[in-house]
C-alpha cells in the first residue's frame, strides 16, 4: 500500500484577516452604519473616557446596551476559506459582572468563550472551516438594561511558516472521509494519536499506541471536520485532515 508522506509544521505565523479597535469612527458612531450587525439593544463606537473607562488601546470603545430588550448581539459575518485555521479575539467586559459571551458560528455550529468579568478580559476561539464559508462572530449579552464593552476585536489566521523536513512521518489514513472507521498506517511507530476538533478540543485520544498501524473509531462523533495529530516514539509528530459523514 503506498503511503503519502505527511509534513510536520515548523510554526505559525498569524495573519490578521480583520480588525476594529473602533478608533476608525467618530464617537458616538451607530455600529450598524458601519458593517456590523445588531440584533436587539444598540452597539455604538463610543469616546472611552466619556463613558468611565479606559479602551484598552486608542480612545473608542464599542458600548452594546440591551435597553428594554434581554439581549444584545454585534455581529460580523465574514467569508473564510475552509480547511484554514483561525482565531477570532476580543476584549471584553461587564461593570455588572454579568455573564457575557464572544462567539463564533460556523459549520452549523456555536462556539463559545464566556466570562463575568468587571475589568477588560481578552477572549479568543480557534476554529477551522470544513468548507468556504459564511462565519459569524458576534459579542453577546443577555441581560436587560444593561451594557457590555468591547475592544480590539480581531480575526486572525494561522499559517505554517516553514516545513521541517527531517520531521517527517509517511502516513496512510483510510477510507478518508470515513462512515467513522479510520485505519493508520504510518512509516516509524507511534506513540500516540489524537483527535481535535475545529474549535480545537481534544475530542479522543489513544495514548501508549507503540505499533505502525492502528484503528481509530469515530463512529460515535458528529460528523464533520476533525484534526488527527500523531505522535511518533522518536518525537516526530504530524497532523492531518480528517472528514466524518
Amino acid at each position: 500500500m503506498a503511503l503519502a508522506m505527511a509534513f510536520c509544521l515548523a510554526s505559525n505565523a498569524q495573519t490578521t484577516v480583520w480588525s476594529d479597535n473602533f478608533d476608525g469612527y467618530t464617537a458616538p458612531t451607530s455600529l450598524t452604519t458601519v458593517g456590523y450587525d445588531v440584533w436587539e439593544g444598540t452597539a455604538n463606537a463610543v469616546d472611552a473616557a466619556a463613558n468611565g473607562i479606559t479602551a484598552v488601546s486608542g480612545a473608542n470603545v464599542a458600548k452594546c446596551h440591551s435597553g428594554s430588550s434581554l439581549n444584545i448581539y454585534l455581529r460580523k459575518t465574514i467569508e473564510l476559506e475552509g480547511g484554514k485555521q483561525y482565531t477570532y479575539s476580543a476584549s471584553t467586559m461587564q461593570a455588572d459582572g454579568k455573564k457575557h459571551f464572544i462567539q463564533v458560528v460556523v459549520d452549523g455550529s456555536t462556539l463559545k468563550a464566556e466570562g463575568t468579568n468587571t475589568s477588560w478580559q481578552s477572549k479568543s476561539i480557534t476554529f477551522t472551516p470544513s468548507v468556504t464559508q459564511d462565519v459569524v462572530l458576534t459579542t453577546y449579552m443577555y441581560f436587560k438594561e444593561l451594557a457590555m464593552y468591547v475592544d480590539d476585536m480581531k480575526l486572525t489566521m494561522d499559517t505554517p511558516t516553514s516545513i521541517k523536513d527531517a520531521e517527517t512521518i509517511n502516513l496512510s489514513v483510510t477510507p478518508n472521509p470515513s462512515n467513522g472507521i479510520y485505519r493508520i498506517s504510518a512509516s516509524e511507530t507511534l506513540a500516540s494519536v489524537e483527535v481535535y476538533n475545529t474549535a480545537g478540543q481534544l475530542v479522543k485520544s489513544l495514548p501508549a499506541v507503540n505499533a505502525e498501524k492502528v484503528t481509530l473509531d469515530m463512529s460515535a462523533s458528529s460528523r464533520g471536520l476533525y484534526v488527527l495529530k500523531l505522535e511518533a516514539t522518536n518525537g516526530n509528530y504530524c497532523t492531518k485532515k480528517i472528514m466524518l459523514k
